[in-house]
């Protein structure tokens, strides 16, 4: 089953992708290249997104997947099945830059139900960023 799914690049602001905005050289539709860096000591299922950069240059480093969808997708086969990534969107609000990538995957339909799922979690807001905390007149 092929799928696409939208997702926020994390990270992106310790990375090279504020530099490249600055410099103009962010451009949606661009293909992103996906590398598993087993190795992070923050999350061994961490799944780095590179930006393609004029040659000899290396490619750009702009962040990661999302935690919960590296997981699912860090194995060495499941980053196979990933058909493209493109830069989805370039936002810059509130002096922070916000950067989305399309994924398309080649995935049996139970596992991109599952993704899919995810993915829709991790873009609702927190319920409790909804809720005030109790006051002196709530006791």
């Amino acid at each position: 089953m092929h799928f696409k799914l939208d997702l926020i690049i994390k990270g992106s602001y310790y990375y090279q992708a504020e530099t490249l905005y600055r410099q103009k050289q962010l451009y949606p539709g661009t293909k992103l290249t996906a590398k598993r860096e087993a190795d992070n000591p923050h999350d061994c299922n961490a799944v780095q997104l590179f930006y393609p950069l004029e040659k000899p240059q290396p490619a750009a480093l702009l962040g990661y997947f999302p935690r919960q969808i590296a997981a699912i997708l860090s194995s060495k086969y499941d980053l196979q099945s990933i058909a493209s990534i493109h830069l989805q969107e370039v936002r810059h609000s509130e002096n922070r830059l916000q950067l989305s990538c399309r994924l398309e995957l080649k995935q049996p339909w139970t596992k991109a139900l599952r993704l899919m799922l995810l993915a829709t979690w991790l873009k609702l807001p927190s319920p409790l960023a909804s809720r005030s905390l109790p006051t002196e007149k709530d006791r």
